[in-house]
């Protein structure tokens, strides 16, 4: 013990500390502590208990060319005074010339060394002196952190400071830092790597292989005192590998090491508060909030990264972590809770779930022992999963369900068969009737599976690749190219949502497919592209990806013999392609097309048809019963498939399809307690949607013959209401513009009906304008030939008329329809006459009749009634004006 200044400083605190006999040189650490000391006037390194500091600045200090002097701090250096005596004999004890100047060997100095009098005797320094100051975590006196800002801020030319702790003092460093004058060595540097993990449990006496070095290094986040710990444990040990399995858990040293030692000092609930934080890897401030309970889970967090090191937060996200030794052991105590931990992990569940975090959501799930809330997650990241190749989680979760739980759910049914590489009819048969399936989710499940799949590339029956030449292995990698491509477009449409690019996507693979002549897989990506028009509401897509699927099925059946590496069953890819045909036929104006397709598809009804599937394809071929004329027989169908399907899982926007169709026809056929059931099952499943709110408004229109000035189709044009269906939104507008025109509005009505036509056209969505009501058909009329681009379309929206709309059609003469047929034109009276070599008198007078049985008054709306009654299918005359181009 020496006496400095009137104060006794003991010889060890002012020295490095001994290296231990299992110490591991890092010297491209004391390199970076070496390059931070000679650039900076002030150095910071802050770590956890046990992160290797002292060590790793001790070694440092006895190698550094430059006279380092040192001192460790601890609780009895937080009183005014004992910080500059300490400061003092440690550069005394570096530079014997100013010895006496700072070391008296009387106590009883009438003028006690004080912080100015220490930097006047510095400021004396004859050369360069580096000053640790060690564990600077203790000071937190307020005069003596004066003391040390003091010195900090006023400090002599020749003297580096290098401040090091689990927390830095609260003094300000801020304009140093401006001026460059701070250099901050990060914490985490000092993890150990796995080469140095070796050397360090080597050197601490245990006997380890390399993969179990390994798995020391993961255990303990290369945390050198929890490698410390891992040494001691392996060196107790007769069975390393099942020490490493169960570690830390039985580990009576390790144990008190991090109850006294790590977390020494902590209040309660602090330690209960990292407790509940250990269920999770990373914690995000809201999930901090969820598992503690704590509305200042947030602050809590910065605290204690502030005051103790012990949480660490990723500036990349924001989320907190603490050393992974640590949490292992704070999770292995919530076993004596069991209940409360399982209430953690399903929170954590929940949360990671609702944070599209589905790989931790599932093991959360599996760690909370909630077959619920297992079997929910499972079903609904089934998809995401097999298709961005997570699927040994998801194999985990699936094999820690109960049997009770697949049995109460059958659709997970369909997990297991879609990681092994495909689902068979057999599955779709066994599921076939389940009140619990969603049809938008299986199906895109079956599919997925189905698709992936196909990355297995077959073998040869010693066990080899496929035999074949050098261009067959070539065609077998652009195959995988094309896959690959496929793989990922499923994945932007069923997982991102992404349906342009999706499309994009598909196209590439679709059409690499088919260069390669990969039947399957071309069926497979036309498939999913007529899935992506489908929920576009892109007609004219559904049919023509429809049409692609079905001659890529026909290709790859034919295939089959050959042994196509594509060609197995495709039934699940011919549904698709069927569906999307019949519901874009019926879009496009084309109902006896629908009614063939979904009569094709309701045909397989009883061989593993989703039920959701065959409720679509009635509504379907319903539909195009009534655009066909029969309106009682299909609204008949309609009613009974979704009667029949009754409160089962439906996507919003199928349910919306099925409802609207029945609904129209309701109105049509004036039924308003029919279309006000339909209208409220619809609100029941889906909330305020633009389809309920057109529902509504047709009801209103069928019962008071207007909507009051659109107001009840306001939310629907402001976009104020979601919209599922384009064809929704195309038929508002239409609905918008004939009360436009009846309220004599004209140039509204008229831009009503172009934006009906511009959101219609690219679409082909024609079946809209086939149910216009007669006054916008009329003003259609009138305006065709003004609408540029879209004219042709227009034409075509008019030509589509529903059958049997007008009663009296029928009862034309041979000479009437003759006649009707020139009406089009602009032939005059006595022009017709000519061609039909009669008096015009006589053409006069069956113009009349004709207006007579329409209903009509006029030529125009003639020509309209008859394309409304199917008497007239094209609206070209050959070698005539058309009467519809004069508008």
């Amino acid at each position: 013990m020496v006496c400095v200044a009137g104060r006794r400083v003991p010889a060890a605190k002012v020295a490095p500390p001994a290296l231990p006999t299992g110490f591991v040189p890092r010297d491209h650490l004391s390199a970076l502590v070496e390059a931070a000391a000679t650039v900076a006037p002030v150095t910071t390194l802050r770590g956890h208990a046990g992160a290797g500091k002292t060590l790793l600045l001790a070694d440092w200090a006895r190698t550094s060319p430059v006279a380092t002097a040192w001192v460790s701090l601890d609780p009895t250096d937080d009183r005014p005074g004992r910080l500059p005596a300490a400061v003092a004999h440690a550069v005394a004890a570096c530079v014997p010339d100013l010895a006496g100047a700072l070391v008296d060997s009387s106590p009883d100095d009438p003028d006690p060394l004080n912080t100015g009098r220490l930097l006047s005797v510095l400021d004396t320094l004859p050369e360069e002196v580096r000053l640790v100051l060690d564990d600077v975590q203790e000071l937190t006196d307020p005069a003596v952190l004066d003391e040390l800002g003091t010195m900090i801020r006023y400090r002599p030319g020749r003297l580096r400071l290098v401040l090091s702790g689990r927390t830095l003092p609260p003094v300000s460093l801020a304009r140093l830092r401006l001026e460059g004058g701070v250099v901050d060595l990060p914490g985490e540097r000092l993890h150990f790597s796995v080469p140095e993990a070796g050397s360090l449990l080597s050197r601490g006496g245990a006997r380890m292989s390399s993969s179990q070095v390994e798995r020391a290094h993961v255990l303990t986040g290369g945390w050198a005192a929890g490698l410390g710990l891992v040494a001691a444990a392996a060196r107790r040990s007769v069975e390393v590998t099942g020490l490493l399995a169960a570690f830390p858990r039985g580990e009576r040293a390790t144990a008190a090491y991090l109850r006294d030692e790590v977390l020494g000092g902590l209040p309660d609930d602090d330690r209960t508060f990292l407790q509940d934080l250990s269920v999770a890897t990373s914690v995000a401030p809201s999930l901090a909030a969820e598992l503690s309970g704590r509305d200042d889970a947030l602050p809590t967090l910065e605290r204690l990264e502030r005051e103790t090191s012990l949480v660490t937060v990723d500036p990349r996200d924001g989320h907190h972590a603490m050393p992974r030794l640590l949490r292992a052991w704070l999770h292995g105590e919530l076993d004596r809770r069991p209940a409360h931990r399982a209430r953690l992990h399903a929170r954590a569940g929940e949360w990671s779930a609702a944070n599209d975090l589905p790989v931790e959501a599932l093991e959360h799930a599996r760690a909370a022992d909630d077959d619920a809330l297992l079997a929910r997650l499972v079903r609904g990241w089934a998809v995401p999963l097999v298709l961005t190749g997570d699927r040994e989680p998801l194999r985990r979760a699936w094999a820690a369900l109960t049997p009770a739980a697949v049995d109460a759910d059958p659709g997970l049914r369909l997990v297991l068969p879609a990681l092994d590489g495909g689902v068979g009819e057999a599955d779709a048969v066994a599921l076939r009737g389940s009140p619990t399936e969603d049809a938008a989710e299986l199906r895109a499940l079956r599919a997925v599976a189905d698709l992936a799949a196909a990355t297995s590339e077959p073998a040869d029956p010693s066990g080899g690749r496929t035999p074949g030449d050098e261009r067959a292995r070539r065609a077998r990698a652009a195959a995988k190219g094309a896959l690959a491509e496929a793989l990922d477009g499923a994945n932007r449409l069923f997982v991102l949502r992404d349906g342009r690019g999706a499309v994009a996507t598909l196209e590439v693979a679709s059409a690499r497919a088919a260069e390669l002549g990969h039947h399957r897989l071309a069926q497979q990506c036309a498939a999913l592209l007529a899935t992506a028009a489908v929920l576009d509401g892109d007609a004219s897509g559904m049919v023509r990806h429809g049409r692609r699927a079905m001659a890529a099925t026909a290709a790859a059946t034919a295939a089959l013999a050959a042994s196509d590496p594509c060609g197995r069953d495709g039934s699940v890819w011919s549904v698709s392609a069927l569906s999307s045909l019949a519901y874009g036929s019926l879009l496009r104006g084309r109902p006896d097309e629908a009614r063939h397709h979904a009569a094709d598809l309701l045909a397989r009804a009883g061989h593993g048809l989703h039920p959701a599937e065959t409720l679509l394809m009635h509504v379907v071929h319903g539909a195009a019963d009534v655009d066909e004329g029969r309106f009682a027989l299909g609204l008949e169908e309609m009613q009974g498939a979704r009667t029949a399907f009754a409160d089962r899982e439906l996507a919003a926007p199928q349910a919306a399809m099925a409802a609207i169709l029945e609904h129209e026809t309701a109105v049509v056929l004036e039924r308003p307690a029919h279309a006000r059931a339909v209208r409220r099952w619809l609100a029941a499943r889906l909330g305020p949607t633009a389809e309920v709110a057109l529902m509504a408004a047709r009801e209103v229109v069928a019962e008071r013959g207007t909507v009051s000035s659109e107001r009840g189709l306001r939310p629907v044009l402001d976009g104020a209401v979601p919209t599922l269906l384009p064809e929704a939104a195309v038929e508002a507008l239409l609905l918008a513009a004939g009360e436009a025109e009846l309220a004599q509005d004209r140039a509204r009505a008229r831009r009503l009906l172009i934006d009906a036509l511009d959101g219609a056209a690219p679409l082909e969505l024609v079946r809209p304008f086939t149910h216009a009501s007669g006054t916008v058909r009329e003003l259609l009329a009138h305006q065709v030939g003004s609408f540029g681009a879209a004219d042709g379309f227009a034409r075509r929206a008019l030509a589509a008329g529903v059958r049997g709309r007008s009663a009296g059609a029928s009862a034309l003469s041979d000479r009437e329809s003759t006649i009707l047929r020139l009406l089009p034109s602009l032939s005059t009276t006595t022009e017709i006459a000519e061609d039909l070599r009669v008096s015009p008198n006589t053409i006069k007078t069956q113009v009349g009749a004709i207006y007579s049985k329409l209903g009509v008054n006029d030529r125009r709306a003639a020509v309209v009634a008859a394309y409304d009654a199917g008497l007239l299918a094209e609206i070209e005359v050959p070698g005539r004006t058309d009467l519809l181009r004069s508008g």
